[in-house]
């Protein structure tokens, strides 16, 4: 049979007739299919070079593939795309066994890349009677797109319920394909203002997705999923190039210009030199660092400090931004806020609402507000919708106000209009 020159695994159609045969020959046996395939696979192509990318996936066929209990026959699909067959004689044993190993690879691999994070996506599906090799391999696919992006576990057994959540996954993930070849994917604005003067001090950049019906998608119908597959980062990217692009726009026509914030997931913080390449995407734009300005999400603070933090050092060392979004929205973590190197909180609309309506949750806003300031923090408290709020707010000395209750999203040519100046 046809082997792979990189790894020596058996082709594609090869691999099948090979899986048919054991399939045949186990009759009756317990067999297994695996998908699996790496983060960031052409990442580790250009910046190590192709030699050594045709080494990593060497490597993940001799000592993962190969060297896990069972091992039948498999093959490199393409690119960095692995299927596998194995025999088992019991689901979990098997499952920790192949974990563990999964384990030991990755950790022996990952010093030889530590410019980015590596990370193995595995999808199982353990053999039932009647279905096909190719229905299998289907069938382990989806399991693994279930886990691709999430970087905590990144392992899935295929379950029956995942059948109808892969395709609602798909549609998505091909409207924002689609959103990002053709420039569909819309940017709003809203303004951030200052309580004391009334005047615009900045806004958030806001996506929505326009299907080729011209249908606009809120964040509702797609962030979720865009996070949990790993595509989240495109959306994050396709916005930032166009408050790049709208920034110099501005700067252009002679208007005085004010910092844009822009959404920011974890993923990003996975590679290395992510700070580099963000001051040499701004500058290539012809913008000023400090006019963009980066929302992460407070919940990256309790989960993952040593690596996201040495990142937010670096991207305020090149000028941007920081500021920690949906502040109190349930992850709050007050013990780390004197460390971070951030330039801002935001207060989550959740906790102002929440909290308004009652004399102890008064007390909580303004005790917040004066942790913030106290550790020489700016403050934006966001979802404000009443003047007895923004009155508030104003009295407990929080300087900076984002909602309704001053505007709605707009589109950037009403932003511009409406508060633009030269």
């Amino acid at each position: 049979m046809r082997t792979d020159d990189v790894t020596a695994l058996l082709l594609y159609e090869d691999f099948i007739e090979q899986a048919e045969y054991e399939l045949k020959k186990h009759a009756g046996k317990k067999l297994v299919m695996i998908t699996m395939d790496f983060s960031n696979f052409n990442y580790i192509n250009n910046m190590y070079g192709y030699k050594e990318g045709d080494k990593l996936l060497r490597q993940a066929a001799d000592e993962f593939i190969r060297g896990s209990r069972g091992f039948l026959c498999g093959c490199r699909m393409y690119s960095d795309h692995f299927a596998a067959l194995f025999e088992h004689d019991n689901h979990n044993d098997w499952l920790q066994m192949l974990t563990v190993n999964r384990g030991d690879y990755l950790r022996d691999t990952r010093t030889k890349f530590a410019a980015t994070f590596l990370q193995l996506y595995i999808g199982i599906y353990f053999w039932e009677p009647g279905v096909s090799v190719k229905k299998a391999i289907d069938k382990a696919n989806i399991a693994r797109k279930m886990v691709k992006g999430n970087h905590r576990e990144p392992v899935c057994v295929y379950l029956p319920e995942y059948e109808n959540k892969y395709f609602k996954d798909a549609e998505m993930i091909a409207l924002l394909k689609r959103s990002v070849a053709d420039d569909n994917v819309v940017v709003l604005l809203q303004p951030k203002i200052s309580l004391e003067t009334g005047e615009v001090i900045g806004a958030e950049a806001l996506a929505r997705l326009r299907g080729t019906d011209g249908k606009v998608y809120l964040p509702a119908d797609f962030i979720p999923t865009l996070e949990s597959v790993g595509y989240i980062t495109a959306l994050d990217n396709a916005v930032l190039r166009k408050v790049i692009k709208l920034l110099r726009e501005w700067k252009d026509k002679g208007y005085g210009l004010v910092p844009i914030s822009v959404n920011w997931s974890y993923p990003h913080f996975l590679h290395s030199t992510l700070a580099k390449d963000l001051k040499a995407l701004v500058d290539g734009g012809g913008v000023d660092p400090k006019y963009i300005e980066f929302e992460i999400t407070e919940r990256m603070f309790t989960t993952d400090l040593d690596t996201v933090i040495p990142i937010l050092k670096e991207m305020r060392e090149e000028g941007f931004e920081i500021s920690v979004d949906d502040f109190g929205s349930g992850y709050s973590s007050f013990n780390v806020m004197g460390i971070l190197p951030v330039d801002t909180i935001k207060i989550d609309k959740g906790f102002l609402d929440s909290c308004f309506n009652n004399e102890k949750g008064k007390q909580l806003i303004q005790g917040v507000i004066d942790v913030i300031k106290k550790v020489k923090l700016q403050m934006v408290c966001e979802g404000v919708e009443t003047k007895e709020q923004a009155d508030m707010l104003k009295a407990f000395g929080c300087a900076n106000v984002q909602g309704y209750l001053y505007d709605k999203p707009l589109s950037l040519e009403a932003f511009e209009a409406k508060y633009m100046k030269k």
